[in-house]
């Protein structure tokens, strides 16, 4: 296995190891944290659905009066190879421990700590640091634990990952609910063909205790923001795509058996040749999804299988489609409320309702069948023909040559866009906008505010999904 991938799940362990961490004061020090080293240990074992073995071993402790000292190994198995790293953590008893007392804190707490992670000696070329993963934490009298952390940079030169020295703060209750925020100045991934890059990244999460039920569902809400997401070719003479000004936010939750997911997005959408940069207009997007959350949860698994690197079996493809089956006949839904783009001339924007009912496929043979899946569903979109043609402009703008006729050029491709979805017979069409609305509910269709008689749904469907095709859609 190459030592980038290596080092890119050394960097998923230590993140897991900084959450397991807990200490306590004095003479319960050996007994508390024996008793966090298997539960840490309980949470590594998640880990190996991504190829990823990981225990923490060897641990140490040197009880003093005023602090402790701990020292244990972080054993990591990749790809049939052991790796080990250090670490090391200072304890400073309460109720007014001295590191803090040093510093002018006069807040009780039960014991703070200062600790380190070092890289094991293969991988040590790969970061900016020897210490790559460093902390400050305390815990409350009720239980709470919060701190601060950073972690090395790290360059992988045959997998092309370069990531900056990062820094974050968190707070994990007793109860189990926690909160984190991070900062990644940079991040970036360069393949023989594609870079990307991210700048000013910040991420934050509210996060609550998931139930035992649903091991890799993530509850809770989270806000993200980058200053910068660049996507540009390995060939400098080819343009650059750049959302700047990027915000998120969203939440997921648990409804009975329901997941529930939310969230939007919107930035400012870039494209930059070798002499010039266009501001084609402001990106947004509002969705949300509702799934039967065990079926979510058990596919999860495969997901993070795949996304490792791992080549399923026959038999785990096989239970994947199943998965997958039932998680189709419990209702699932997905709303693509708002997704539009919109410059100086106007806004284009599309909505997607997609609800389906609980449906058993094995009983679907023919289209009717298909049509009854679906409830209050649809398909609506607006194309402003300013805007299309202003889109087009700057788009044909990018390549110089074609600078001097982009505007002649772009009104043309409109005006070919128009005639095509007036004689399509699917869009509405006046003189600032082109329309298309298609709902279907219970196996009723219509299209435009107009219902399709059933003995001509089958070929009414078939010729609007190529006249889409034809329209660019």
């Amino acid at each position: 296995m190459k030592l980038s991938t290596i080092a890119i799940s050394v960097a998923v362990v230590i993140g897991a190891v900084a959450t397991s961490g807990s200490w306590y004061t004095g003479k319960q020090v050996e007994e508390k944290y024996s008793e966090l080293v298997t539960l840490g240990n309980n949470a590594l074992k998640q880990l190996e659905i991504y190829g990823v073995k990981a225990e923490i071993k060897d641990v140490k402790i040197e009880r003093h009066f005023f602090s402790s000292d701990i020292s244990y190994n972080l054993e990591t198995q990749i790809g049939g190879e052991t790796y080990q790293l250090q670490g090391s953590d200072k304890l400073y008893h309460g109720p007014l421990p001295i590191n803090r007392l040093m510093k002018g804190n006069l807040v009780p707490a039960m014991v703070s700590s200062e600790g380190k992670i070092s890289s094991p000696e293969q991988l040590k070329s790969y970061f900016t640091k020897p210490e790559v993963f460093t902390h400050q934490t305390a815990m409350s009298y009720a239980g709470d634990v919060s701190g601060q952390f950073s972690t090395s940079g790290f360059k992988l030169d045959d997998a092309m990952w370069n990531i900056s020295d990062t820094s974050g703060e968190f707070t994990l209750a007793k109860s189990g609910d926690y909160q984190l925020a991070m900062d990644i100045p940079m991040l970036s991934l360069l393949d023989p063909i594609t870079k990307m890059e991210y700048n000013g990244l910040r991420y934050e999460v509210k996060g609550k205790k998931t139930a035992e039920t649903y091991r890799y569902l993530t509850i809770g809400d989270y806000t993200m923001s980058a200053d910068s997401f660049r996507i540009s070719s390995a060939d400098a003479n080819k343009p650059s795509l750049t959302l700047n000004k990027i915000t998120s936010k969203g939440d997921a939750k648990l409804v009975n058996e329901d997941y529930d997911i939310s969230g939007d997005f919107s930035s400012q959408v870039v494209v930059k040749n070798q002499s010039e940069e266009l501001d084609l207009g402001q990106l947004k997007a509002d969705l949300s999804m509702k799934l039967d959350a065990k079926s979510f949860d058990e596919l999860m698994v495969y997901s993070s299988q795949m996304q490792a690197g791992s080549e399923l079996t026959d038999e785990q493809n096989a239970k994947v489609e199943e998965i997958g089956k039932t998680l189709l006949s419990k209702g699932p839904q997905l709303h693509i409320k708002d997704f539009s783009l919109t410059n100086s001339k106007g806004k284009n924007q599309l909505a997607l309702l997609l609800n389906l009912k609980a449906t058993d496929f094995s009983n679907m043979n023919n289209m009717s069948d298909g049509l009854n899946i679906f409830k209050q569903s649809l398909f609506d979109v607006t194309l402003n023909i300013n805007a299309l043609e202003e889109l087009a402009k700057q788009v044909a703008s990018i390549d110089p040559e074609q600078k001097a006729t982009a505007e002649q050029a772009a009104k043309a491709q409109v005006e070919e866009l128009v005639l095509q979805a007036r004689s399509s017979g699917l869009a509405v069409v006046d003189a600032e906008n082109i329309k298309l609305k298609l709902e279907i509910d219970e196996g009723k269709v219509k299209l435009n505010g107009n219902d399709v008689p059933e003995h001509q749904v089958e070929n009414a469907m078939f010729f609007i999904m190529l006249g889409l095709s034809g329209m660019g859609m």
